[in-house]
């Protein structure tokens, strides 16, 4: 297009030029490149960083597992037996980050290391707790931490009228907790108290009247725990109910496994191989040496073996970061009479814990 300028001359119309489409400034190709180039730098930056930490996260991986052998030498070390399933998690994540930076040493290291840790973080979804037995008597039992300052003791009062159990164990209960139990009574005639205000007291409800039931104290603490023996259909059976201290600290950890000792001998000292059912709050997961140990020496089965995991701790999801860092502690352990025939999680009612409902056969 032709224009006149300000002297009269004819001249060309820059300005329409520049909205012409097939104009192209070569500024502005050069700004464009830089932007792309720098976005991709970004983008690069952002991509190494992420693989690099999730491959510091296949050290954290093996750390894991070197911690979990060591863990009879310190009880710090135990500690980190406890998060197994998340260093098996970190160890898949840092072998697919190795995978997408082509380093083949570390994705050696990274495959590894998670095929040590799968076996023992996921083989409780495999096989069975259930022996061939020929069971002729079924109940329920229902072991259940209600966390002393649980204000919500109506969701607690609510799902055990709703479990159906036959037996239950109660945890951390004080003198408030056993003045609402003892409102079950209509559906847990036979109760046993022992409360105290230190979270280590205890109740046992049961439908069915016992032989026998008493106090017990597994380690030098002095923290209870509950035995009983009760007749059904002609069978007996066995009922222990314990929470040990929790390992924190030397001394506390020490109680805890001198526990576990002394369960084991006591399970182990049986006689006439009575059928017998642990349940309890063991502040302790299946990774631990010092449960493995409890197991071997007891000669009981872990029940959630052919369930899968079953976490139980913390509920709260702020404390357990979105629940990627709860962990399974309250167990039932079954001797070699006993099958189980399911077993899960109960809801959230109120406490830090689930509580967990097994069905047994004997």
């Amino acid at each position: 297009m032709l224009g006149t300028d300000p002297q009269g001359t004819d001249s060309l119309n820059t300005d329409s030029l520049n909205t012409d489409p097939l104009n192209t400034d070569p500024l502005n190709t050069r700004a464009v490149q830089e932007l792309m180039t720098n976005e991709k730098r970004t983008g690069s930056v952002f991509l190494r960083f992420l693989q690099r930490l999730l491959q510091l996260g296949l050290i954290a991986a093996w750390l894991g597992i070197a911690l979990r052998w060591l863990g009879s030498w310190h009880w710090a070390l135990d500690l980190c037996s406890h998060f197994y399933l998340q260093f098996t998690a970190i160890a898949l994540a840092g072998t697919v980050a190795c995978i997408g930076a082509c380093d083949k040493k570390i994705l050696v290291i990274g495959v590894v290391a998670w095929l040590m840790l799968v076996p023992s973080a996921l083989g409780l979804y495999f096989g069975s707790a259930s022996p061939t037995i020929a069971s002729t008597q079924n109940l329920r039992v229902v072991s259940c931490n209600v966390l002393t300052s649980n204000s919500n003791k109506n969701a607690v009062l609510e799902f055990l009228h709703q479990s159906e159990a036959d037996i239950a164990l109660l945890m951390e209960v004080d003198a408030e907790w056993s003045q609402a139990i003892r409102g079950l009574a209509e559906i847990y005639p036979h109760q046993l108290h022992e409360a105290r205000e230190d979270n280590f007291g205890l109740v046992l409800l049961a439908k069915t009247a016992w032989q026998s039931a008493e106090i017990i104290r597994l380690d030098n603490a002095g923290i209870p725990s509950v035995e009983a023996m009760f007749e059904i259909g002609g069978k007996q059976l066995r009922f222990i109910g314990t929470h040990p201290l929790p390992p924190m600290g030397r001394d506390y950890s020490s109680q805890r496994n001198l526990h576990f000792v002394n369960l084991a001998k006591r399970v182990r000292e049986s006689e006439n191989s009575t059928p017998t059912v642990v349940v309890g709050d063991l502040n302790c997961t299946s990774w631990s040496h010092y449960f493995r140990k409890l197991l071997y020496d007891s000669k009981l089965r872990d029940s959630r073996q052919g369930f899968g995991i079953q976490r139980t701790w913390p509920t709260s999801m702020k404390l357990s970061i979105l629940g990627s860092m709860r962990i399974p502690i309250d167990h039932a352990l079954v001797s070699s009479e006993v099958s189980v025939t399911n077993r899960r999680v109960g809801p959230n009612i109120g406490s830090d814990h689930y509580p967990i409902i097994v069905d047994v056969g004997f």
